[in-house]
C-alpha cells in the first residue's frame, strides 16, 4: 500500500489541511514577528524574551493537551453525529485550560524572576525576561479559550473561521509591535515591554472575534455557555481518561524540552539568542506538517467513529508516505533559505556562525521530526491510543534526549551544533517506536 486511492481522502484532506497549515503558519509568524522585531535592539533583550517565552511554551503545551483531548473526543462524536457530546467536550476542555491558566498566571506574576532565572545567569537577560513575562502573563487566559475552540472546531469540520482570526491576531499583533517597540505615531518606545503589551491586546481581540464567528455562523458549539458544562461524571472521567496522558505527554515533554534551552542557557546567552532564532524557524519550516497531522486526527478519527477501521488505516498509512516526501523536500528548502533567515537579524559574526551550522543540523533531522509529529499527534492519538503515545515520546526525550543534553552541554561542553546534534538522537528512537505501533494496528480504538 502507498497512498489510498479513495478519493474523498485528497478532496477533505485539502479542505482541511490547507486551512489548517495557514492558520499554524499566521500563529507562528506572530511569533518570529516578535522575535525579528525584539531582534533589532540586540542579543541580551532577544534572549530575555526568549526566557520568558519559554514559560508560555510549558503553559501552551499544557493547554495543547488539553485541547488535544478535547479533538480527539470530537472528531469521533463529530463522525457518529453526536453534536451534544461536542458541546460536552468543549465544556470540559474550557474548564480544564482555564484553570491551568489561573495556576501559570499566578506562578508568571509571583516568581518571574525566578522563573527567568532558571534559563540563565545574565543580569541583563533577567531583568528584560522579567519586564516582558510580567506583562505577557494576561494573555493566558485568552489563549487557553481560543485553543479549546480551535481544537473542536477544526475536529467538527469547520476550518475556516480559525484561519480568519489568525489572520487578524497577526495583522494586530504586526502592527501593534512596530509602534510599542520603537515608539512610533506618538508613542514611547517600550522595547520588550511594547511587545508583551501587543500580545496580550492581540489575543484578547482574537478571543473576542472567535465568538462572534462562531455564534453569527451558528456553529455547533454556538450555544449557551451553561450548556458546555452540562456533563456528567462518568463522562468527565472518561474525558479525563484518554486526555491525561496528552496532558502528561505535552507538559512533561514541554518540561524536557525546556531542559534542553536551560542547557543552553548555561552555556552562554549567545546560545540562548540561537535557540530563540532557530525554534521560531522550525516552527515555520513545520506549518505544512502540522495541517497534515490534524487533517490526521480529524480524518482518520472521523472514520473510527463511523466503524471504518480498515480505511482509517488506509488513510493513516497515506498520511506517512505524503510526510516522507514533504519533508524530504522541506530539508532541502531549509538549506537554501538559512543565510537569508538568519540576515534579518542584528547578531554578531559568532551567533551567525553558531546558529547556521545549528540550521543545516535541523535540514538533516526534519525528516524524522515531521515522521514522529504526524504519526503521534495525528495518527495515533486519532484512535485514542494516548497511553503508548504519551510512552513513546516521553520515553525519548527523558531517557535519551535529556541525559544526552547535560553531558554533552554542561559536563563536557561541546560546541552547541554538536549538542543540538547529539540530543536530536531522541527522533531516531521515536520514530521506530511510533513506526512499530503505527503498523500493529493495536491504536484503532473507537471511544464513541
Amino acid at each position: 500500500m502507498f497512498i489510498t486511492k479513495d478519493k474523498n481522502f485528497y478532496k477533505d484532506t485539502l479542505h482541511i489541511a490547507l486551512p489548517l497549515a495557514m492558520q499554524f503558519l499566521l500563529a507562528n509568524l506572530l511569533n518570529l514577528m516578535d522575535t525579528i522585531m525584539i531582534g533589532k535592539l540586540g542579543e541580551l533583550p532577544l534572549a530575555g524574551v526568549s526566557a520568558g517565552n519559554n514559560v508560555f511554551f510549558i503553559f501552551n503545551l499544557f493547554i495543547f493537551g488539553v485541547a488535544s483531548g478535547s479533538a480527539i473526543f470530537a472528531a469521533q462524536y463529530y463522525g457518529s453525529g453526536n453534536h451534544n457530546g461536542i458541546r460536552q467536550v468543549t465544556g470540559m476542555g474550557l474548564f480544564c485550560s482555564v484553570t491551568f491558566s489561573v495556576v501559570f498566571m499566578v506562578l508568571a506574576y509571583y516568581f518571574a524572576n525566578s522563573l527567568i532565572g532558571v534559563f540563565s545567569k545574565d543580569a541583563a537577560v533577567i531583568e528584560y525576561g522579567s519586564i516582558y513575562l510580567k506583562i505577557v502573563l494576561w494573555s493566558y487566559l485568552p489563549t487557553a479559550v481560543t485553543e479549546i475552540y480551535f481544537a473542536v472546531l477544526k475536529s467538527s469540520g469547520e476550518v475556516k473561521v480559525p484561519l480568519y482570526v489568525s489572520i487578524a491576531a497577526l495583522a494586530v499583533n504586526t502592527v501593534l509591535n512596530y509602534v510599542l517597540i520603537y515608539g512610533k505615531l506618538g508613542f514611547p518606545a517600550y522595547g520588550v515591554a511594547g511587545a508583551a503589551i501587543a500580545t496580550v491586546i492581540a489575543r484578547v481581540l482574537q478571543v473576542g472575534l472567535l465568538f462572534l464567528l462562531i455564534y453569527n455562523e451558528g456553529h455547533i458549539i454556538a450555544c449557551k455557555i451553561t450548556e458546555l458544562f452540562k456533563f456528567t461524571k462518568k463522562i468527565f472521567g472518561e474525558f479525563i481518561k484518554i486526555s491525561y496522558p496528552v496532558i502528561l505527554n505535552e507538559s512533561m515533554w514541554a518540561v524536557g524540552t525546556v531542559c534542553y534551552n536551560v542547557v543552553y542557557g548555561r552555556m552562554g546567552t549567545k546560545e540562548l539568542a540561537v535557540v530563540a532564532i532557530v525554534s521560531n524557524a522550525e516552527r515555520i519550516f513545520m506549518f505544512a506538517f502540522m495541517g497534515i497531522g490534524y487533517a490526521a486526527l480529524a480524518l482518520i478519527g472521523k472514520k473510527i467513529g463511523e466503524g471504518k477501521e480498515a480505511l482509517a488505516y488506509e488513510y493513516a498509512i497515506s498520511y506517512v508516505w505524503i510526510t516522507l516526501i514533504f519533508s524530504a523536500v522541506l530539508a532541502g528548502i531549509i538549506v537554501v533559505i538559512s543565510p537569508y533567515v538568519l540576515a534579518l537579524y542584528n547578531i554578531s559574526a559568532d551567533t551567525y556562525s553558531m546558529a547556521y551550522k545549528v540550521m543545516l543540523i535541523m535540514a538533516i533531522y526534519i525528516t524524522f521530526k515531521m515522521f514522529n509529529f504526524v504519526t503521534i499527534v495525528g495518527i495515533l492519538r486519532s484512535g485514542g491510543d494516548t497511553m503508548w503515545a504519551a510512552a513513546i515520546d516521553l520515553g525519548s526525550v527523558w531517557l535519551i534526549g535529556i541525559p544526552i543534553a547535560i553531558l554533552s552541554g554542561l559536563v563536557f561542553k561541546l560546541p552547541m551544533h554538536i549538542v543540538y546534534a547529539l540530543i536530536l538522537t531522541e527522533e531516531l528512537f521515536k520514530g521506530i517506536a511510533s513506526a512499530y505501533r503505527l503498523l500493529s494496528k493495536k491504536w484503532i480504538k473507537s471511544l464513541s
